[in-house]
């Protein structure tokens, strides 16, 4: 399987609480072809000939509903899907709480337009 991703963007921090370590990187020049070789290495989790796993409620226009708070899940903002977080923040100014979108480092995600649960993980 051939996959072009932007290795500029890698965080190896992230990868590795959420893909675990990967063990040919350390035989490699940098984190970022880790997860080169790990994408590119990956078993396709979708059906080659064009059927992929569903997601029973799918994506979730913000205008209809917001998610339950700090609940992993899956954000669409700016044309791209991230993982996120709904959740409370606060504002330094005057230090009220609001609820956000968070990356998972915790800085505030803007311009969410859709969200939708993280899907089952593999059995």
């Amino acid at each position: 399987m051939e996959v072009s991703i932007d290795v500029s963007t890698c965080d190896a921090d992230l990868g590795n609480r959420y893909f675990g370590t990967v063990t040919e990187a350390l035989e490699l020049d940098t984190a970022k072809n880790g997860y080169i070789l790990l994408v590119q290495d990956a078993e396709p989790n979708f059906d080659v000939n064009g059927n992929s796993p569903v997601t029973p409620d799918g994506w979730i226009s913000c205008s209809d509903r917001m998610p339950e708070d700090t609940k992993m899940l899956l954000a669409f903002s700016q044309g791209e899907i991230v993982a996120a977080y709904w959740n409370w923040v606060v504002n330094p100014i005057d230090y009220k709480k609001y609820r956000a979108f968070t990356y998972l480092s915790g800085n505030i995600l803007d311009d969410v337009t859709h969200w939708m649960p993280l899907p089952e993980p593999p059995l």
